[in-house]
C-alpha cells in the first residue's frame, strides 16, 4: 500500500507478503490522518503497522486498486481476481473490519460451476460434494427428512475430486467444526444448502490448499413422535399436588395437553425427565413448550442418551442454550442426531433460577426409508 499526499508526495510502501496463492484473501489497509499510522489487515488480523508521516491523502484523485500507475508504460498490475471492493472515508478499527469481512463473505465470491457438484448413491447412504466457494446442495424426497453421518471441509486426499484442483495438496486437513457445522444447517430438514466457505467453518483449515466440501447422508422419513406419559420412568423432584385432585408430575409434559404443565418443588438446579421410549429411536430434533412467565421458563437443557437402561450411561446429544422465556409458544431445536432408547432431558438453567415449569415435551424421531 502507497499513500500519496495532496502535494504529490509518494510515502513509503507499506508491505506484508501474507497473500495465498490460488486461495481468496480479505484484505484491507488503513491510513490514519491524525497518527500518520498505516496498517494492513489480512482476513481481519493486523498483518503490518507502519509510521509513514501526517499527511493529508490526495483524496482528489482517482483511486486505482491492483494497478500501479495509469501510465501504460508500467504494465505492473494484481494478476489475480478481485470479488469485493470497499471504500470508507475513515480509519476502521479490527472489529469494524471484522464486520466489513463478513459482509462481503456471504455472497459475492464467486461459485464453483454447478457440474462440479455431484451425488452418488451406496446403499442408502449417499454423498455429494462441492469444491472450495462453490455451495453444496442436499435433499430427500417430499416426507423425508436428511440425517447427515459425516462431512468434511478440507482435504483427505491428493485424488480425491479431481475437479477441485490440487496444486497444493494435504492429506490431514479438515475443519474441526466440519460435522457440526453441516449437521446444524441439514439435520432434519428436508433439503438445505451449506457454502464451501472457510469463513462458514470458524478459519481456514489448511492455509493455502485447495480444498473441498464433502458429506455422507441418508434420508430418513421422519415423525414427532406421539407422545406417551408412560415414558416417564423417573424426574426430579416432588411433583406440585394443590389439592384439587390433580397432580403436576413429569407425565403432564406429555400428555398433549396445554393447559397443563410439569411442577416439580424442592428443586432448583438440574431438574431432569428420564424417558423409556421401549425401543430405540434415532432422535433428530426437540421441542418445549415453556409456561410462559419468565420466572419458571427454561433457559438451558441438556438432552442426554443411554444405550442401557437403570443404572444408566448418559451421553450427551444436545446442549441448547438459547430457550427463550416469556413465550409458551413452540420451540424446536435441532442439528443433532442420536440413537437410544432411554432419554434424559435435563434443565440446567432457567431465567430467573426457580423450579422449571414446563407444559410440553416432544421428539421427532427418524424411521428407515
Amino acid at each position: 500500500m502507497t499513500p500519496i499526499g495532496r502535494d504529490g508526495h509518494f510515502s513509503s510502501d507499506v508491505v506484508a507478503r501474507v497473500l495465498q496463492l490460488d486461495a481468496w484473501n480479505y484484505v484491507g489497509g488503513t491510513y490514519d490522518s491524525t497518527t500518520g499510522v498505516a496498517s494492513l489487515w489480512s482476513n481481519g488480523e493486523l498483518a503490518r503497522e507502519q509510521y509513514i508521516g501526517v499527511t493529508e491523502v490526495a483524496s482528489q484523485h482517482p483511486v486505482r486498486v491492483a494497478v500501479r500507475a495509469q501510465d501504460e508504460d508500467d504494465p505492473r498490475y494484481f494478476a489475480g481476481r478481485i470479488a469485493c471492493l470497499q471504500l470508507y472515508n475513515y480509519a476502521m478499527t479490527q472489529e469494524q473490519i471484522v464486520a466489513a469481512r463478513d459482509a462481503c463473505k456471504e455472497s459475492v465470491f464467486p461459485t464453483v460451476p454447478g457440474q462440479l457438484l455431484t451425488t452418488t448413491t451406496s446403499s442408502d447412504i449417499q454423498t455429494a460434494y462441492t469444491c472450495e466457494w462453490g455451495t453444496l446442495h442436499l435433499s430427500c424426497a417430499e416426507g423425508k427428512t436428511l440425517l447427515i453421518m459425516d462431512a468434511t471441509f478440507g482435504r483427505a486426499s491428493p485424488d480425491r475430486y479431481p475437479a477441485c484442483g490440487c496444486s497444493v495438496c494435504s492429506t490431514n486437513c479438515r475443519a474441526a467444526s466440519s460435522l457440526s457445522v453441516v449437521r446444524g444447517a441439514c439435520q432434519g430438514q428436508q433439503q438445505c444448502a451449506v457454502r464451501a466457505d472457510y469463513f462458514v467453518f470458524g478459519g481456514d483449515p489448511c492455509l493455502g490448499v485447495q480444498k473441498y466440501l464433502d458429506t455422507s447422508y441418508r434420508c430418513m422419513t421422519g415423525v414427532w413422535l406421539v407422545r406417551d406419559p408412560s415414558w416417564v420412568v423417573d424426574s426430579a423432584g416432588t411433583p406440585w399436588a394443590p389439592g384439587n385432585g390433580v397432580t403436576y408430575d413429569a407425565a403432564k409434559a406429555l400428555d398433549g395437553d396445554t393447559g397443563t404443565y410439569w411442577n416439580p418443588q424442592e428443586v432448583w438446579a438440574n431438574c431432569y425427565i428420564v424417558l423409556d421410549l421401549t425401543a430405540s429411536h434415532t432422535i433428530t430434533r426437540v421441542a418445549v413448550n415453556n409456561y410462559g412467565d419468565t420466572i419458571h421458563d427454561i433457559a438451558a437443557f441438556t438432552l442426554q442418551k443411554s444405550q442401557v437402561g437403570s443404572p444408566y450411561d448418559w451421553e450427551g446429544a444436545v446442549t441448547v442454550t438459547t430457550v427463550q422465556g416469556g413465550t409458551s409458544q413452540r420451540q424446536e431445536f435441532g442439528g443433532f442426531e442420536g440413537t437410544a432408547r432411554y432419554w434424559r432431558f435435563l434443565i440446567t438453567e432457567t431465567h430467573s433460577g426457580w423450579q422449571p415449569w414446563l407444559i410440553e415435551l416432544d421428539l421427532y424421531g427418524l424411521l428407515e426409508g
